[in-house]
């Protein structure tokens, strides 16, 4: 009884407020509150008498097949929440699927190595450059390729005597700052030109250790005098003299001669070279007292005071810096001693050998080995060694006394090569001093000359 009560007050209370909004409100039917009609269900919610007569026919129990029962219409919530997972689902299934991103194609044949390959990543190939290829997106030698050398993952063009080689090897080093030649670092003496008591030589020379071997004659035209000096580049040669003019040219050996444009010093012969942290130190010649340095590619000229005037002087390379001796100024013999430090002139010695000019000079053992030269009036024979802080004479046997020879040092070994004795003739006789005694080498080589210009790996 009370839930008819409750029904019916709900019932008088919508059918209120549906008067008072003009509105349709549910209808009570046999206890049971109904919906209104709605136009899909097939019936005309605008006409009262037709939603009277269904409720009366719904009330005395027929059934009209054109109305929905009871239970369609007032679904249930668990029939409204199925009905709409359904629904989504058929939605779902109905909705064109979008069309998949297109995958990312790297675009890396054109690319730098290493650079985007436009999809988020890196190049693992692309082009390098000569001589290298792309490994795991970084640039790096490629061995096949390279006509140099590899350093560090590098091609280098293997003529530097910090990295020397060809065929895509290794670079290495070579021992005494070089020289790398044809790709191969120098194990060589060169020598060139000179006199032979008749003609002005142009040939070159090198000595292994054991044998002369002839280079040719395509260079610097004949000439007496020259001085030279090995770099990183090869061996520097500057000026000389062929009895009617004296030469300003530079030229460079590395298994060919190459000559070298640009200024430099004077016109000049018989000046002395040494070469001092990779660069060739030149003073004097022909009575001056200038010094200039070649640095590979240049001459600079250094604006220091030190040795006077002379030509003819001996000097070779120490720790310490270059040591120069003695020389000719103006047909006075000369006897001191100097140091180049890279920056200034100290004279160092006044003590040694006699005085001379045109001795022979070459470093070993971290010393400076020098034998023979002409004094005042004579032909020497004798050979010293400066420690860097004195001289001593060694009173060993050797060459006959000569001028005009010339040597350079090889391992471990300075060889000395030519000359005039003193009756003025030519020699063309090889010795090696091995820091203790001389030793002549019965070899062929060089024709008989004397001041032919030599230098050293």
């Amino acid at each position: 009884m009370g839930r008819i009560a409750l029904v019916a007050g709900f019932a008088w209370i919508m059918a209120t407020v549906g008067c008072a909004t003009g509105q349709d409100t549910a209808t009570l039917t046999g206890g049971i509150v109904s919906l209104p009609a709605s136009p899909s269900d097939g019936v005309d919610a605008s006409s009262p008498m037709e939603a009277a007569t269904e409720a009366s026919a719904t009330k005395d129990g027929e059934t009209d097949t054109s109305a929905p029962q009871d239970d369609a219409a007032v679904p249930t919530m668990t029939d409204d929440a199925s009905s709409t997972s359904e629904d989504a689902g058929a939605a779902e299934a109905a909705a064109p699927t979008p069309d998949a991103a297109p995958a990312c194609t790297p675009a890396c044949a054109a690319a730098v190595c290493g650079g985007s390959d436009g999809c988020g990543g890196t190049c693992a190939t692309g082009s390098c450059g000569s001589g290298l290829h792309c490994s795991s997106g970084a640039c790096v030698c490629d061995p096949s390729s390279c006509t140099g050398c590899c350093s560090a993952g590098q091609c280098m063009g293997g003529t530097a005597a910090s990295a020397c080689g060809v065929g895509g090897n290794a670079c290495e080093s070579c021992p005494g700052s070089g020289p790398c030649v044809a790709g191969a670092c120098s194990s060589v003496v060169v020598l060139f030109g000179g006199y032979d008591g008749t003609n002005y030589v142009n040939d070159t020379w090198t000595w292994n250790g054991t044998s002369w071997t002839a280079q040719g004659t395509s260079g610097p035209s004949g000439r007496v005098g020259a001085a030279m000096a090995t770099t990183s580049v090869g061996a520097v040669l500057f000026g000389g003299a062929n009895g009617t003019t004296d030469f300003a040219d530079t030229w460079v050996w590395n298994g060919s001669w190459s000559m070298k444009s640009g200024s430099g010093p004077s016109a000049r012969t018989n000046a002395t070279a040494a070469t001092l942290a990779g660069d060739v130190v030149l003073f004097g010649g022909s009575g001056n007292a200038d010094t200039w340095s070649w640095s590979g590619s240049a001459w600079s000229q250094l604006g220091a005071t030190g040795p006077s005037g002379r030509a003819f002087a001996s000097a070779a390379p120490l720790a310490a810096g270059v040591v120069l001796f003695g020389g000719d100024a103006a047909g006075a013999s000369l006897g001191d001693t100097w140091l180049w430090s890279g920056a200034s002139w100290t004279e160092v010695a006044a003590t040694g050998p006699s005085a001379r000019y045109m001795a022979a000079t070459a470093t070993l053992n971290g010393k400076m080995v020098l034998f023979g030269g002409r004094g005042a009036s004579s032909w020497m024979s004798d050979t010293w060694v400066w420690d860097g802080a004195s001289w001593t004479e060694m009173n060993v046997p050797g060459p006959p006394a000569r001028i005009a020879a010339s040597a350079a040092t090889l391992g471990g070994k300075v060889v000395l090569f030519g000359g005039q004795d003193d009756n003025e003739n030519p020699l063309g006789d090889t010795w090696v001093w091995d820091g203790a005694s001389w030793t002549q080498l019965e070899v062929a080589g060089p024709s008989p000359r004397w001041f032919p210009a030599m230098a050293g790996p």
